[in-house]
């Protein structure tokens, strides 16, 4: 049966048991609509969940407390992004030593800053760092103060 459609009253029955209306487009246009759809089915979640963690790396991001501000990874190869909080008094007077902060989302991911970059951050400028191994990835942050 691998591909074909069989006529039933005004409906087609397809080889996997998707039934669709309307039957006068030959077989292989059908099966490449059904794939387009499952590919939009897929692609639309990853795009709203990519547009739900909100913000660009450095943006200082809308959801950290007030004493500090939240900065956003760039998307890795899985089109997703994770957002880390830095406190202000990090950068104020950081900690001798390193600074690990942990990110948000159904994984997480670790930073860690040293001293010399929190100071760097602080006097306005940006540093790039790259985050622990989870699930079989990394995430790029590119840190600047708000």
């Amino acid at each position: 049966m691998n591909g074909k459609v069989f006529p039933v009253g005004d409906t087609c029955v397809l080889y996997n048991d998707i039934v669709r209306r309307n039957c006068d487009k030959p077989p292989q246009e059908k099966i490449v609509t059904l794939i387009g759809l499952g590919m939009a089915a897929v692609a639309a979640p990853a795009a709203l969940s990519i547009i739900g963690c909100g913000g660009k790396s450095g943006d200082g991001g809308s959801s950290a407390p007030a004493d500090s501000f939240s900065v956003t990874s760039t998307p890795d190869a899985t089109s997703h992004a994770h957002s880390v909080t830095i406190p202000l008094a990090d950068l104020a007077t950081p900690p001798a030593n390193d600074a690990t902060y942990t990110s948000n989302g159904s994984h997480v991911h670790t930073i860690t800053l040293t001293q010399q970059q929190l100071t760097d951050i602080n006097s306005g400028q940006t540093v790039s760092v790259v985050s622990s191994v989870s699930e079989a990835h990394t995430h790029t942050w590119a840190i600047t103060k708000p």
